[in-house]
C-alpha cells in the first residue's frame, strides 16, 4: 500500500479548520487506498510562493520521508505549477495537492459515460499547465529539468501538450452533444409539470440511502435503486427516478452528486450541467449527516456549491441524517428540519408525509367535484392521480374533495362545482 505524508497550512484566515480539513484530506486517501503514516502542519501568515510551507518544515518534510520510507506527500490546498515543481525536486517523491487527488477520486468512481468524460475533462485541464512538475505523477523521466536544460525531456512535454490540448477540445465535443440530450430531456419533463425533489449534501452524507428509502414507499415500483456504499463520492452520476408517492402524488426524485470541502472549481464547471437539474427543483432535501462534529461546515460547504450553481429560493429540508449516532439531538434552528435515520427507520414515513405536503400545491389544484356515476373513465383518473380529501357517494353522482394534478384539469373541469 502507498504510504504518505499529508500537509496543511493553517493562516489567521482560514475559512476552515486545519485538524477538520486534514481528517478530511486523511480520508480522502484512504478511499484510494493511500495510508496515511503522518501529518504536519504550519501556521503562517502567508502561503510561502515556493514551496507552500516555509523552507525548514520541507526539510523536516525530507527527513520524515526517508525514516518512514514515504511514497507521496499530499498538500491541503492545490500548489501552483513551480510549487509542484520546487517540492518534487527538493523532496524527491511524488507530491500531489487535494485537488488532484480528488479528481483521482472522481475518475475511479465515474461508471456513466458523461461522468466519465466530465472527470477527465477537468483533469486533463489541471495537468495542462502542470505537466513539468508533475513528472513523477506521470512517472515520465526527463521531465523535470524545467526550461533551463532543453531536452528530450521538455520536447515530451511539449508534445504532451498539444496532445492533452486536442483531447480537451474533442471531449468537449462528445460533453457539447451529452448536455444537449440532456436538455432536451429537462425540456420534456418541464411540459409534464411533474414537480422535481432533489436531494443534495455533502459525500457520504446518506443521500443515496435516502434515495433509495423514498423510493421503496413509492406506489410506482422501481427495481432500479441506485447504489449506497460507506465511502466518500460512492456515486458520481446523478439518478432521476419516477415515484409516486402514498397520497397519489407524482414526482421526479433526483439524487445528485456529493460535495467536499475545497471542492476545485474545474469540477464544479465540469458537473455544471448536470448540477443544474437542481434548479428546476419544486423541492431540495438537504441531507446532513449530524454524527460528524463537523456538520456545520458541510452544510456550509453545499449551500456554497448551491449557491454558485445560481440555486436561491427554492424550499428545502434539512434531513438531519445519522441520528441514531447521536448521543444527543443536534439542536437545528434554520428552516425546515427532521431527526432522521434510514439504518433504525426514524422518521421515514415523517419525511414522505413533509415531502407530500411541502409540494401539494406546486403542481395540483384544490377542487370541489360532483361526478356522475356512469363516467367511469374520469372517476378512475380521479381515483387513480388525484389526492382525495373526501369522498361521498350520492345516489347518481360522487361528491369529491380532490386535489387534481394541473394536466388533468381540462378533463374534470365539467364537474367542478
Amino acid at each position: 500500500m502507498e504510504k504518505a505524508i499529508v500537509v496543511g497550512v493553517e493562516l489567521f484566515d482560514s475559512e476552515y479548520s486545519l485538524e477538520y480539513s486534514l481528517d478530511e484530506l486523511t480520508n480522502l486517501a484512504k478511499s484510494l487506498d493511500i495510508k496515511v503514516v503522518e501529518r504536519v502542519s504550519q501556521k503562517l501568515d502567508k502561503i510561502n510562493p515556493k514551496f507552500y510551507l516555509g523552507s525548514g518544515k520541507v526539510e523536516e518534510i525530507k527527513n520524515m520521508i526517508v525514516a518512514l520510507d514515504i511514497d507521496t506527500v499530499i498538500f491541503d490546498d492545490e500548489l501552483s505549477p513551480s510549487q509542484i515543481r520546487n517540492l518534487e525536486k527538493t523532496l524527491e517523491v511524488k507530491v500531489i495537492d487535494r485537488t488532484l487527488l480528488i479528481l483521482d477520486i472522481f475518475q475511479f468512481r465515474a461508471n456513466t459515460t458523461e461522468a466519465i468524460l466530465e472527470t477527465k475533462l477537468a483533469k486533463l485541464k489541471y495537468m495542462l499547465p502542470r505537466l513539468v512538475g508533475l513528472n513523477n505523477y506521470m512517472s515520465r523521466q526527463g521531465g523535470g529539468a524545467g526550461v533551463a536544460n532543453k531536452g528530450s525531456g521538455e520536447k515530451q512535454i511539449e508534445l504532451d501538450r498539444r496532445k492533452i490540448a486536442a483531447e480537451i477540445i474533442q471531449i468537449e465535443e462528445r460533453l457539447k452533444k451529452i448536455k444537449n440530450d440532456r436538455a432536451a430531456q429537462r425540456i420534456k419533463r418541464e411540459k409534464t409539470n411533474i414537480p422535481i425533489v432533489s436531494l443534495v449534501g455533502y459525500t457520504n452524507a446518506g443521500k443515496s440511502t435516502t434515495f433509495n428509502t423514498i423510493l421503496k414507499h413509492s406506489k410506482v415500483k422501481n427495481e432500479k435503486e441506485v447504489m449506497e456504499k460507506d465511502m466518500l463520492f460512492a456515486t458520481l452520476g446523478t439518478s432521476v427516478r419516477n415515484v409516486k408517492l402514498p397520497n397519489n402524488q407524482e414526482i421526479l426524485l433526483i439524487d445528485t452528486v456529493g460535495f467536499v470541502s475545497k471542492l476545485p472549481t474545474l469540477l464544479v464547471n465540469s458537473f455544471r450541467s448536470t448540477l443544474e437539474e437542481i434548479l428546476n427543483s419544486s423541492l431540495i432535501i438537504h441531507v446532513v449527516d449530524v454524527s460528524s462534529p463537523y456538520y456545520r461546515n458541510q452544510i456550509e460547504v453545499t449551500k456554497n456549491v448551491l449557491a454558485e450553481i445560481g440555486v436561491t429560493d427554492i424550499k428545502e429540508i434539512y434531513l438531519l441524517n445519522k441520528i441514531d449516532k447521536c448521543e444527543t439531538t443536534p439542536l437545528f434552528y434554520e428552516g425546515k428540519s427532521i431527526p432522521f435515520s434510514n439504518k433504525s427507520g426514524l422518521n421515514n414515513l415523517e419525511l414522505i408525509n413533509l415531502i407530500e405536503n411541502e409540494i401539494l400545491e406546486e403542481s395540483n389544484t384544490f377542487f370541489n367535484l360532483n361526478v356522475p356515476l356512469s363516467d367511469g373513465k374520469t372517476i378512475s383518473l380521479i381515483e387513480a392521480s388525484g389526492i382525495i380529501k373526501a369522498k361521498i357517494y350520492m345516489t347518481e353522482y360522487i361528491y369529491y374533495q380532490a386535489y387534481i394534478p394541473n394536466t388533468l384539469i381540462t378533463k374534470i373541469k365539467q364537474y367542478i362545482i
